[in-house]
């Protein structure tokens, strides 16, 4: 971390060398956020695998009501929830 304190020190006295402290501490906020961001799409990844998994095995009767509802033929009804289920996973897990 970043040594706050270091910074009332003048330049002359200060110990360590303070360049080397704040690329290290930007390269831990880099790997932080790397990890969150790969955490997030592994997430999304899973959700649309079984987002998928639930259009496929989705009833007959379901569709039918989702197509009277949504006035889509049963093609257009799939293509729409399987993009639904790449975009919003989520939104498909709730709804199915």
């Amino acid at each position: 971390m970043l040594d706050h304190g270091i910074l009332n020190v003048p330049l002359a006295k200060r110990q360590g060398n303070m360049d080397s402290q704040i690329d290290r501490y930007k390269e831990e906020l880099r790997h932080q956020k790397l990890q969150t961001h790969r955490e997030r799409v592994a997430q999304h990844k899973a959700q649309k695998a079984e987002a998928l998994k639930l259009i496929a095995a989705m009833p007959d009767a379901r569709a039918a009501e989702l197509m009277t509802r949504f006035k889509l033929t049963r093609k257009q009804l799939d293509k729409k929830l399987r993009s639904m289920a790449h975009y919003t996973p989520a939104v498909i897990l709730q709804s199915l």
